[in-house]
This record gives C-alpha cells, sequence and structure tokens, in this order.
C-alpha cells in the first residue's frame, strides 16, 4: 500500500504540498488517507461505531493508529478511522498540533498485534530477541531488518564533522554477527518490582523500613489466625458444656426416681412414709 503522503509528494514539483493537509505534531502534514499516531490519552473525545457500539466506550489511547478520512484545514480539524475496530473519531485543533503523529513508524511494542503488507525494523545491537521476533514478524509479504551499531569515542574518525555518529556501511558476515549478537540477548526488562525484590540495589533506610514491614505483617497474619481460631473453639466448648450438665442431671432424677418406686431399697419411699407413721 502507498504513502498518500509520497503520493502527495509525487505529484508536486520539488516536494511541495499542494493538495490540502493540515499541520500535526513534530510540524508533520496530514492529509486524506494518511496513517496516524495518537499519542496522549483523551477521554473526552467523542467516538462513534454503528456497526459496534460497544467499541465506542473504548476511549483514545497513547499508540492507537488511525486513518484520516476528512480534514478541515480551516480550524485545523480531523477525523479518523480507528484501525483496529473502525471506531470514528473527530481530532481538534490541540489535540491535532500536540499529540497527533505520523503512523507509518512505530516503535516494537507500539508494532505488537499490528499486521502490513511490508515491514521494515531497525535494531540495534542491543535489542533483544523478543524485540526482534516483534519487528521481524509484522509483514505479510516482506519483513527487513536495517542494523546499526554505535562506534566508540575512540573510533571516530578526526576529520568527520559527525559528533554523534560516523556513517558506515557493514558487510553480510558483520551483519550476520550483529544477528546472533542479538538473537542471543534474551534479557526482559527490569521493573520498579524486580528492583524491590533485590534488597541489595535499595538504601539501607528503605531496607530497614521493608524489614519492619514485613515483620508488621507476619505479626498481624499470626494474630488474625489465632482469632480466626479463637471463636471456633468457643462454639466447641459451648456446645459440648449443656451435653454433659444434662447428661449429669438426667443421672441424678434417674437415681431418685429408683431410690422412690423401690420399697426394699433402703431410703425408699414407703420406708419413709412408715417410719412416718410410727412416730405417730
Amino acid at each position: 500500500m502507498r504513502s498518500p503522503r509520497a503520493d502527495r509528494l509525487r505529484q508536486s514539483p520539488c516536494g511541495i504540498v499542494k493538495v490540502p493537509s493540515i499541520t500535526a505534531a513534530r510540524g508533520h502534514r496530514i492529509g486524506v488517507g494518511d496513517l496516524i499516531l495518537s499519542r496522549h490519552n483523551d477521554a473526552s473525545i467523542p467516538l462513534r461505531n454503528n456497526d459496534d457500539p460497544a467499541a465506542e466506550h473504548s476511549p483514545v489511547r497513547n499508540g492507537q493508529r488511525w486513518q484520516v478520512t476528512r480534514i478541515n484545514p480551516d480550524n485545523n480539524r480531523v477525523a479518523a478511522r480507528r484501525l483496529e475496530d473502525n471506531t470514528l473519531a473527530v481530532f481538534s485543533n490541540d489535540y491535532v498540533r500536540e499529540h497527533i503523529t505520523y503512523g507509518y513508524a512505530v516503535t516494537a511494542y507500539s508494532a505488537q498485534g499490528i499486521t502490513a503488507d511490508t515491514t521494515h525494523a531497525v535494531l540495534s545491537e542491543t535489542a533483544t530477541r523478543a524485540l526482534s521476533y516483534v519487528a521481524m514478524t509484522r509483514g505479510r509479504d516482506t519483513n527487513t531488518a536495517y542494523l546499526y551499531q554505535r562506534a566508540a569515542e575512540h573510533e571516530y574518525e578526526l576529520d568527520s564533522t559527525e559528533l554523534n555518529h560516523v556513517m558506515h556501511r557493514g558487510r553480510r558476515g558483520h551483519a550476520a554477527h550483529l544477528l546472533r549478537t542479538i538473537l542471543a540477548n534474551d534479557k526482559q526488562p527490569v521493573t520498579a518490582h524486580n528492583i524491590l525484590d533485590t534488597d541489595d540495589a535499595l538504601p539501607l533506610r528503605v531496607r530497614r523500613a521493608r524489614q519492619r514491614r514485613a515483620m508488621n505483617l507476619r505479626d498481624r497474619r499470626a494474630d488474625y489466625e489465632r482469632w480466626r481460631d479463637a471463636p471456633s473453639a468457643v462454639i466447641t466448648a459451648m456446645s459440648e458444656a449443656p451435653t454433659r450438665v444434662v447428661s449429669v442431671s438426667t443421672g441424678i432424677a434417674h437415681r431418685r426416681q429408683r431410690r422412690n418406686r423401690d420399697p426394699a431399697r433402703p431410703g425408699g419411699r414407703d420406708r419413709r412414709c412408715a417410719g412416718r407413721a410410727a412416730a405417730r
């Protein structure tokens, strides 16, 4: 797919753009058909999708790719269609000038999930295997990688006018060596959580604070477990106590009934009655 920007430059002499376009961030000239990127989250921008109304609840986010459908050079407004779900949005003047750029070149992280006809990836010698895999699997037809390596300071030529880089085209063997270096680099990005898990990388004051927090959490967890187990023990004791009381009371009453009903038993009822009659 040819770029509308390239078509505009091809149709106009000396690269002077004569077709309608507006100025976006970084001085990019945006026209109808261009691929653009939204570089800022903004949930206040209204969205419309007649085919899938649920997609309207997904707001404008940083890194989303859009295709321009209409422009208004008078007020610098852009109407664009989101590529992932065909949702329509209109970007106003301020957002266009500050947060809209070309979407033809993106980082490998932003390119995840994107598929194009052809891709051209620029990889340095510090790229990882996972990053290069993402960059080299976005194209349906062809995937081309351009490898570059930053030269050390002592390798710069004295007569070079470049302060940061010295342009030098390597050979196939050098490119193969760089590619093997990239594929061997399987380092995962270090997050803030990974740093927190390494106490040696933290100041002494922070390490002591983390230790105190861990001790407090351990003590509170132990208190909670004791509190949680205490009600069950009380309930068990209360449920067993009435059974013992009832059994003892039942035994005493049973013995009294037997004593009263048995005349021959010493202390029975009949014997007590006879004793009272003799006394009278």
